[in-house]
């Protein structure tokens, strides 16, 4: 997959706004990952500031008034060419909650159904189709690309090698009354931003198949046909497609796009 691409509509801005209100420690998270940038955008790090300095002023319900007169202090501070600069910052971030507390790495378990939450939810925002099948089958090159990329799961749930691919017999259980119609329900995803990103790529490269491409690719990859073995085509099975396949496959895959690049820029 190619870097991840942050989407700038308002639903995924709100989203974001919404999230470090939340949770003091995403947001510091946030601020640090836009500091360690290697080619920030033009304003970028601005714009972090004014949407967790946003987010926080909403969480404790500062007026519309006094989070403009904060904004316009950070757009001052940021327009400055001074040492000094970084150091007003964090006192205004030691405003909103204690510096040190926020720095502490905490982390919560990811599950299959957060990150669908995060794929329904953009089907919901966009209008777009998401059946129980392409759903599994997002999920499912969620986990691979995870794994090859980050050497370690994005959750822990395993997948089945079904008839139609890859499948979580638990999230399929949660979605079967839909059949192969579109899922029809409200969600808000609950997780770090980071992984909201990475899903964002994920989307970027697949949600615009349907879920008989996105099938077609799963049937014709290792580690299902791995699963599957000499089971025939239109016969259940419920082996599990072991992670170690999925990483080693798509870490392959990795190598080659890199090994690519490299020629290309030769």
């Amino acid at each position: 997959m190619n870097s991840a691409k942050v989407p700038a509509s308002d639903s995924y801005q709100d989203y974001v706004i919404k999230s470090l209100g939340k949770n003091p420690q995403l947001a510091a998270d946030y601020l640090m990952a836009t500091l360690e940038e290697e080619n920030p955008e033009e304003n970028l790090l601005e714009n972090a500031l004014l949407q967790v300095a946003e987010a926080l002023d909403k969480q404790k319900n500062i007026t519309p008034q006094q989070i403009q007169l904060q904004a316009e202090k950070l757009r001052e501070l940021m327009a400055k060419q001074e040492d000094s600069v970084m150091n007003e910052i964090k006192k205004i971030i030691e405003s909103y909650c204690d510096f040190e507390t926020k720095m502490v790495n905490q982390t919560k378990a990811i599950s299959c159904f957060d990150v669908a939450d995060f794929f329904i939810w953009l089907a919901n925002e966009t209008g777009s189709f998401i059946s129980n099948l392409k759903l599994q089958k997002l999920v499912y090159y969620a986990q691979s690309w995870h794994l090859a990329l980050n050497e370690k799961p994005l959750f822990d749930d395993d997948f089945e090698a079904w008839i139609h691919g890859p499948v979580i017999p638990e999230l399929y259980k949660k979605y079967q009354k839909f059949k192969w119609y579109p899922i029809n329900e409200a969600v808000t995803p609950k997780l770090p931003l980071d992984i909201v990103t990475f899903l964002q790529d994920v989307a970027d490269e697949y949600f615009a198949c349907d879920a008989y491409e996105l099938e077609k690719m799963t049937h014709i990859e290792k580690p299902w046909k791995t699963a599957r073995g000499n089971v025939p085509l239109d016969e259940p099975s419920h082996t599990i497609i072991r992670k170690d396949w999925i990483k080693e496959y798509f870490a392959s895959r990795v190598q080659e796009q890199e090994e690519n690049q490299e020629v290309s820029n030769i």
